[in-house]
């Protein structure tokens, strides 16, 4: 039987493989602010800009500042629709913008976040 290093060496990968597995029209559920990985983020949004890869649907809570340089950036927001459970200054920032320019960009899940496994499922992520 293989050891659990063994089996963990053979699945490491780089971000940027691990995110060709993403399609275009997916949703994505993000962690809570540190939670949310830079590095995975860091190649979405070069997908993003790349132009294989559109139409994510974010889910997620606690915008930090590397998911605003990442899938937030203004550069890739035309690509995503971001759905955050709690507002923070990146979103704001996305509101503020939305009104600026007369489009809805950013949307509130209004959920709580001991609901929001129910949320997930109940629309099929």
């Amino acid at each position: 039987m293989p050891s659990v290093l063994y089996e963990y060496q053979q699945r490491l990968t780089t971000p940027e493989d691990a995110v060709q597995l993403l399609q275009s029209d997916t949703n994505i559920v993000l962690g809570v602010a540190l939670n949310q990985p830079p590095a995975l983020m860091g190649a979405i949004a070069q997908r993003l800009r790349e132009g294989s890869l559109d139409n994510l649907r974010l889910y997620y809570q606690n915008a930090m500042q590397h998911m605003a340089d990442t899938v937030l950036a203004d550069d890739v927001l035309h690509a995503v629709h971001p759905h955050t459970f709690f507002l923070t200054e990146v979103d704001r920032r996305i509101v503020k913008q939305q009104r600026a320019i007369g489009k809805k960009i950013l949307s509130y899940a209004d959920r709580s976040a001991s609901d929001q496994s129910g949320y997930r499922s109940s629309h099929g992520h």
